[in-house]
Parts: structure tokens; sequence; C-alpha cells
């Protein structure tokens, strides 16, 4: 039987870089390198501009679908992130699906703010 890593308050923060850099390699090998230094740059000059709330990664892809699976090669279970079928109400999520929510956020702003760990133009 396959085991199903559930998210808690006392692995969410540990959890969090660990998912950061699986999206990254899962987003490297959904789109390639080259897209890849191309959602770096474009990163950058959202970041500089202020704009911290969009991430160039949906230009080439579903990084929606692309986090969702770096999360389940983790080992968190099909469905993760998304509301469970007991919230119906978005803006009153239970504690699981609310865990998972914050893990998911937390997850891509480390790895927006870290360049998807890419080095490119030298940075």
């Amino acid at each position: 039987m396959e085991t199903i890593l559930k998210v808690t308050r006392e692995n969410q923060q540990g959890l969090r870089v660990s998912l950061a850099r699986e999206f990254a390699a899962e987003l490297e090998r959904e789109i390639g390198p080259v897209r890849m230094d191309s959602v770096v740059r474009r990163n950058r000059a959202l970041q500089a501009s202020g704009d911290i709330h969009c991430c160039a990664s949906h230009d080439f892809c579903d990084a929606n679908m692309v986090m969702h699976q770096a999360g389940v090669n983790l080992g968190l279970r099909d469905g993760w992130g998304l509301s469970c079928p007991e919230c119906e109400d978005e803006a009153d999520l239970c504690c699981d699906c609310q865990l998972e929510r914050n893990l998911w956020n937390d997850a891509w702003q480390v790895a927006f703010w870290s360049d998807l760990w890419r080095t490119v133009d030298g940075k």
C-alpha cells in the first residue's frame, strides 16, 4: 500500500523548500531549459516592477498542474492543493485543505524569489 504524505502544521515549513525545488525541476521537464531561462528573466522583470503575484511560467504551460505534479512526486495525495469535496466554499476551507493551500502558496513564493535555482545571465 502506498504511503501518502499529509501536510501538517509540523511539517509544512519543512516541505515548502522541497516542494519549491521539485516544482522547479518539474517545470524544467515540462518546458525545457531554454524556456526556463526565459521564465527567470521575465520573473526578474516582474519583481523589478513590483508585480510579485504573477509568474511567467504560465506563459509556457499550466504551472498549476506542474505544482500539483511536484507535490504528487513528493508523496502528497493526488488532488492535493485543491479543495476536498467537503469544502464547498473557498472562503471556508477545512484545516487540511488550508494547510495544503498555504504550502502551495509558500512553495511558489520560495521558487519565485529563488529564480527557480537557475543561473541566468551570470546571476
